[in-house]
Order: structure tokens, then C-alpha cells, then sequence
């Protein structure tokens, strides 16, 4: 392999280290990708059944019925008046929080894939099968602990959320700390599902602004992109310079004359005879 090119597969490999391309199930918020790191979501959980994100409405903002949506990474909670489907899950769905509150996905059914441009993502299923949820993880160390999204309903009972997190990046075992975690939730095979909805089918009119940190590393990447282009470059436009040297310097431009085998005659102007 040329250097050019073991240049060039190390600039885009930048942006993928730290997408896992597998990440085994541990647990419903923790998994571990195929180079033994770990994605372990448990420093944003509470364990007091309430949701870490309370009512967060949609990110456009223009769904007229007001409709919220709770989540709670690990653990389930509870949501809603006594009847209501909201028992031990992981994502719910109310109007304005206080009335037709609807399982969106429980713990227990937590599925890790990919989704949106092959980012991590967790799937999660209601008790009745019936509806789907897709929590997006994206890498984001610097954004502090998390950036929280609603994209809403994609078709085919599915929804869409996103978390933006510097939890959602793989880690070393060592460089986990030691959160208090409920092994009871361990879940030792992986449930079956359906393939989930394309994301394509999502209309979105906006589209959350990134942290001036997620811009920074978006920039710092860029820059490292465009240097190795102009590395790569450099090599094409000096190997054609040294090529063109090359044939400049041998071009057959002197003509030489054969060295007489035999003496000949010829004519000296200067004294007007023929020698």
C-alpha cells in the first residue's frame, strides 16, 4: 500500500473512531463494541422512577397537540394516573404530560443498532408489541452531559430521539467510573424485532443547532481533512514535477558527430584548400 493512500484512509478514518460498527448488549444502556471499549449510559439514569428527561416537546415545535415525550436511560419509571400503559418503561408519550400517556418502549426490549448515518442507536419496543422507539446516540465529549432531542413520529409507530452525549462515547473499562448499577436488569439473550422504519420518512423544517464544541470539532476535522488533501497533493503535483525533470534533463537536445573512422578530406576556408 502507497504512503498516499495509507494517508488518505487515516484522514476519513478520524471521523469513524468513535462510531462502534458492532456493540454488544451488556445490559439496556450498556454495550460493548468490537474493540472491547464500552458505550455505558448509566451516569445520566435516575433510579427513583422518575424520568431524566421530563416533557420534552418536539425540536420544531409544531405539533399543535402539545405532545411530550419522557425518557430515562437503564431504569423504568412510572408516568401518569394509575391506568395509564406508562408502568416500568423507557420512553412515554402524554399530551402536555397530563393526559393520554402511552408506552413508547420499555427497558427490558433495549436493542443496540445503528440508525441515522450509522450512528449508535438504541431500539426500544412497548409491552404490546405495538410501538418502536429509536434513541439515537451521538459522540459528543465536549458538550457537557447531555443535549436532549425530540424529532416526534416517523411512521409505523415509530419515533425518533436523540441524545447528544459525551456518554454515548466508547470508553475504556478503566475509564468508567463506578456507578451504582442494578444487575437485575441484565439481560442475557437479545429479543427479536422487526426492522425498523427508514429514517428518510422523518420530515423535519429544522434541525437542532449544534454546541460551539460540536462546531469546533466539526471545524478541527475539516482542517485535518484538508490537510491531508493538500499532503496528498503535494506528493501528485512533486512526483510529476520530478517525472518532467527527469525528461527535460535527458531530451536527446545536443547532436553529436561520429568520430572519424578514417581520414577524410576536407575544405579550410582560411587557406582556401582542400586538406
Amino acid at each position: 500500500m502507497t504512503p498516499t493512500l495509507v494517508l488518505m484512509l487515516g484522514c476519513i478514518g478520524i471521523s469513524l473512531a468513535q462510531i462502534p460498527t458492532t456493540c454488544k448488549k451488556i445490559s439496556p444502556c450498556i454495550c460493548k463494541d468490537e474493540n472491547g471499549r464500552f458505550v455505558d449510559l448509566r451516569p445520566l439514569a435516575r433510579l427513583d422512577g422518575t424520568p431524566r428527561y421530563h416533557d420534552v416537546p418536539l425540536t420544531d415545535g409544531l405539533e399543535a397537540s402539545k405532545t411530550v415525550y419522557s425518557y430515562n436511560p437503564c431504569y423504568g419509571f412510572n408516568e401518569g394516573p394509575t391506568n395509564s400503559t406508562c408502568k416500568n418503561v423507557a420512553v412515554c408519550k402524554s399530551t402536555n404530560g397530563t393526559s393520554n400517556f402511552l408506552d413508547l418502549g420499555n427497558q427490558k426490549s433495549a436493542r443496540f443498532t445503528h440508525f441515522d448515518n450509522g450512528n449508535l442507536s438504541i431500539l426500544y419496543t412497548s409491552k404490546d408489541k405495538n410501538f418502536h422507539t429509536i434513541l439515537t446516540l451521538y459522540c459528543a465529549e465536549e458538550v457537557g452531559e447531555r443535549v436532549f432531542y425530540v424529532q416526534g413520529d416517523m411512521g409505523n409507530n415509530f419515533t425518533w430521539l436523540q441524545l447528544w452525549t459525551k456518554y454515548a462515547c466508547p470508553r475504556n473499562e478503566s475509564d468508567i467510573e463506578d456507578f451504582e448499577f442494578d444487575d437485575t436488569i441484565i439481560e442475557a439473550t437479545e429479543p427479536v424485532f422487526s426492522t425498523p422504519a427508514i429514517p428518510h420518512v422523518v420530515t423535519m423544517t429544522t434541525r437542532p443547532e449544534p454546541s460551539p464544541a460540536t462546531v469546533s470539532l466539526i471545524v478541527l476535522l475539516l482542517l485535518a481533512i484538508l490537510v491531508c488533501v493538500t499532503l496528498i497533493l503535494a506528493v501528485l503535483v512533486g512526483s510529476t514535477l520530478i517525472r518532467s525533470a527527469k525528461k527535460r534533463l535527458f531530451r536527446d537536445t545536443v547532436m553529436y558527430q561520429p568520430v572519424p573512422t578514417e581520414p577524410q578530406a576536407y575544405y579550410d576556408k582560411n587557406f582556401g584548400i582542400i586538406l
